[in-house]
């Protein structure tokens, strides 16, 4: 590649000094490492456009500084770009890359598709939805390739190439411990955004408590965000203060012994908010790198070409869960073996299937073999 290198531009993950999104950059250190493996690579942070904070909603004004990272990028064999919000700096930072070298190779990940309901909800979003709307109609001259985790074969006129969420299991423990009771244990761990659906797991423990359910169920919530207060609302409402519990956002050992005591981990329930019916998520795949089976309100990627015993899928819907199957579910797992036995068995599946390695391989083949195509 002689003095060509390649150049990963993502969004400053900390706000005020503190990690917004931990799995986020640990995902996005992941796979700049998979790229460093082939290729020299530089990271560049995108920061706030300082002169324009407060008046990103006017037309002209820019929500980043481009100026900036169009500076640190230099003879660049590709550019890989986490997405931004999309203006007219963007737009002219792509024009500039393409004009000072034709041959770069423009990727532009799209961590959820479509997200217009999910990042554009709120009305007082909607100049930032049009500002994104005329540069999106755009942005095919420039971009030779969007990375999706959806199965489109083109995202605004581009070609995509599609992969999936991947992580590294040295760095997740297995869970570890005895089964001592009868209870089963739910872990929800999360940034707690209203897609993430756990109210209805909420309203499945009320309604399956007021229909006379004797078994214990407990759902364990770690993380924080927009849909904690309603959450604690609800809770209280429905009189599961002692089998809903929150732990706030934790990491490393903390999380390490919150994982022990759980039996099942619970994914997405509220997809269908944001117009979604496939997930590719990250927590999905910690739970099962950590050995416990999964519960999930959609399609997950990882599941459609492999069957197995330790995923239970209910509909993308606003319906409560009904929590005598996920008690069916769990009964029939602990048939086949002791939690000990189980966990080694999803891990080994885990193991085979969510390695960001395997994930990230097709970025990987479509830069080492690519032509120039636009």
């Amino acid at each position: 590649m002689g003095s060509r290198k390649g150049y990963y531009v993502f969004q400053n993950p900390y706000q005020d000094g503190v990690l917004q999104f931990p799995g986020v950059l640990n995902k996005i250190e992941n796979q700049i490492s998979i790229l460093q493996s082939m290729y020299e690579m530089e990271k560049v942070v995108l920061e706030p456009g300082k002169s324009n904070i407060g008046k990103r909603f006017l037309p002209g004004s820019h929500l980043y500084n481009w100026d900036q990272v169009q500076g640190n990028i230099i003879n660049p064999s590709f550019v890989y770009i986490r997405k931004p919000a999309m203006d007219a700096g963007f737009l002219s930072f792509l024009k500039n890359i393409k004009k000072e070298n034709a041959s770069t190779r423009v990727l532009l990940e799209l961590p959820t598709f479509p997200y217009d309901k999910e990042q554009f909800a709120s009305v007082i979003n909607y100049p930032l939805f049009v500002k994104e709307y005329i540069c999106r109609k755009r942005i095919h001259k420039y971009i030779n390739r969007v990375i999706t985790y959806s199965t489109d074969q083109e995202i605004f006129g581009i070609p995509t190439i599609s992969i999936s969420n991947g992580i590294d299991p040295s760095k997740y423990p297995l869970v570890s411990g005895e089964k001592k009771d009868d209870t089963i244990r739910m872990i929800a761990v999360a940034t707690l955004q209203p897609y993430h659906g756990y109210e209805r797991i909420i309203l499945g423990m009320q309604e399956y408590y007021k229909n006379g359910g004797k078994r214990e169920v407990e759902l364990h919530i770690v993380g924080d965000g927009l849909a904690e207060e309603e959450l604690k609302r609800l809770v209280n409402v429905a009189g599961l203060e002692n089998r809903v519990f929150f732990y706030g956002r934790k990491s490393g050992e903390e999380l390490t012994k919150i994982y022990n005591q759980a039996d099942v981990g619970m994914g997405s329930f509220g997809f269908y908010k944001i117009d979604l019916d496939r997930a590719s998520s990250l927590k999905t795949r910690e739970y099962l790198v950590r050995g416990l089976p999964v519960v999930s309100g959609c399609r997950q990627d990882i599941f459609e070409e492999k069957e197995c015993d330790f995923h239970l899928e209910f509909d993308n819907c606003s319906e409560p869960i009904k929590i005598e199957k996920v008690i069916e579910f769990y009964d029939f797992l602990h048939m086949q073996g002791n939690k000990e036995i189980l966990a080694k068995e999803i891990r080994k599946y885990a193991e085979e299937n969510v390695t960001m390695k395997k994930a990230f391989d097709p970025v990987i083949q479509y830069l080492k073999y690519s032509a120039i195509d636009i």
